[in-house]
């Protein structure tokens, strides 16, 4: 046998998929489909060519955990479990792009608190994570837009989530709060 060939083990192999935990604010199933609407049809306006992210599969993302290990999992839920809101109405009132992908822009002041009170109870959990842009993407494959005023997209938010996340567009919800009512901290 060759020394080569006792080595066979080590040939290339694929990569592992890149996995990490994102907490998301999951949108209203209604909204989520006239979203998905809306997209479709500014793409086609504007003659851009990206593939629109289809409804269920819209989100805001908030924060981004790069492991997905059991106790970073046990300590996301438990961090999860702290947040809570009173059924958000959010606005979003520009549309521009970001690392290709068209994404609607938001300044809204309920949004910033919900992510505010997430990075808090990350922190009890002792977890570090990455804060994410208040933003919703709608599509992605394209080049860079600027950022413009549009007339105001209003939103109904109904959960957090903790999804395992591939890509932007591949992902499984692990779990999934409802935000119609106040949870104890």
């Amino acid at each position: 046998m060759s020394a080569q060939g006792a080595f066979a083990f080590c040939k290339a192999a694929r990569p592992p998929k890149l996995e990490r935990l994102v907490f998301a604010l999951m949108l209203a199933e209604a909204d989520a489909a006239a979203l998905a609407r809306f997209a479709e049809r500014l793409l086609v306006e504007r003659e851009l060519a990206a593939l629109p992210i289809k409804a269920p599969r819209l989100h805001i993302a908030l924060f981004r955990l790069m492991s997905c290990k059991q106790p970073v999992l046990y300590a996301a839920k438990l961090a999860g479990q702290d947040v809570a809101a009173a059924g958000l109405k959010l606005s979003f009132a520009s549309i521009g792009s970001s690392k290709q992908n068209l994404a609607l822009q938001s300044g809204d002041a309920a949004l910033s608190a919900v992510q505010e009170k997430l990075g808090s109870a990350l922190a009890k959990h002792g977890l570090r994570a990455t804060k994410l842009p208040l933003q919703l993407s709608l599509a992605t494959g394209l080049p860079r837009q600027a950022i413009e005023p549009i007339e105001p997209f209003p939103l109904t938010v109904t959960g957090l989530a903790l999804l395992r996340a591939e890509s932007d567009l591949a992902y499984d919800v692990l779990r999934r709060w409802p935000l119609n009512k106040l949870r104890p901290a």
